[in-house]
């Protein structure tokens, strides 16, 4: 290779210059619209600037401003401020009402309770029950009744008092009033029909107003009444017919029930102890006393 031709390669070899200058100018026309493109830059940064320094922001209360993902709070209407309150008056303090001081329970003395029953001739059914009180000082007795149907709390399917006598016996009777009547009963005296019948025998009976027309009968018991109404001497056996006597055969008799037939016993026992501690039967006391607790189921001495 002759140095004319190591010239020449090296011409071709050289990159021409010529391209480059032409792909590097710009055309009047792109330099005319980035000339634009910069001066609206220019434009809109001076305009940010400027609002940012002149521009005043709202005013943010702190209760407005919320954390992310946290519930809008409810907002609780102001009060009217121009309505007053109503005046609350203080209640009046309760003064406590002093407890009356507990005074010890007295017996009276020479008084004492008397539990007095009648059996009927089954010998299981109490159809006469009386409390007495006896006050020995002033020499009175005081008696009341206690109809045979007053219910009580036992066991049993007849919830009445007078079932109680026929299950539980004496004991079991007296507790039974004393639970009833909420005081305890001193003595007590079971009395059979056939003792009252004797005793009415024995003083020759008593003389009684008999109040209504009595018409009953009771085989079971081998109980039967047939009296009259008026005033009568009673033996032993029609003055038990009174004393038991409810109603009629046919429903008729007291009105009030087994309440009649408590006034008319209570009249019958008073006019009994009239006749009984009369002058005439005075001296036959002692053996009235020894007839009645010879056959009587009692606590009582010849002595009480």
């Amino acid at each position: 290779m002759n140095h004319s031709d190591s010239k020449d390669s090296l011409k071709r070899a050289e990159p021409s210059k010529e391209p480059n200058k032409k792909r590097r100018k710009l055309s009047k026309a792109a330099r005319a619209g980035l000339i634009i493109l910069l001066s609206l830059l220019f434009l809109g940064g001076i305009g940010v600037a400027t609002y940012a320094i002149w521009a005043t922001p709202p005013d943010v209360k702190e209760s407005d401003i919320k954390a992310p993902g946290t519930p809008e709070a409810q907002v609780t209407p102001t009060p009217d401020l121009t309505t007053p309150e109503p005046t609350c008056t203080p209640e009046p303090e309760l003064t406590p009402t002093p407890e009356p001081t507990p005074e010890p329970v007295m017996r009276k003395e020479d008084t004492y309770t008397l539990l007095v029953v009648g059996r009927d001739r089954v010998g299981l059914n109490t159809d006469t029950i009386m409390v007495a009180h006896l006050d020995c000082a002033a020499h009175t007795l005081d008696v009341v009744s206690i109809p045979r149907d007053t219910l009580v709390n036992v066991p049993w399917a007849v919830k009445k008092i007078n079932s109680i006598y026929g299950t539980l016996g004496t004991e079991g009777m007296v507790e039974g009033v004393e639970n009833l009547l909420g005081f305890d009963i001193d003595n007590y005296l079971i009395i059979n029909t056939f003792v009252f019948r004797d005793v009415i025998d024995y003083i020759g009976g008593v003389y009684f107003d008999v109040p209504v027309y009595m018409n009953y009968d009771d085989p079971l018991q081998d109980l039967h009444i047939h009296l009259n109404p008026g005033y009568q001497l009673l033996d032993g056996s029609r003055a038990e017919q009174v004393v038991r006597f409810r109603q009629n055969n046919d429903g008729s008799g007291y009105p009030t029930g087994d309440l009649g037939r408590i006034e008319t016993q209570h009249a019958f026992f008073a006019q009994l102890a009239r006749q009984i501690l009369s002058l005439g039967n005075l001296t036959n006391l002692p053996q009235i006393i020894d007839l009645v607790l010879q056959n009587t189921d009692t606590d009582l001495t010849s002595g009480n």
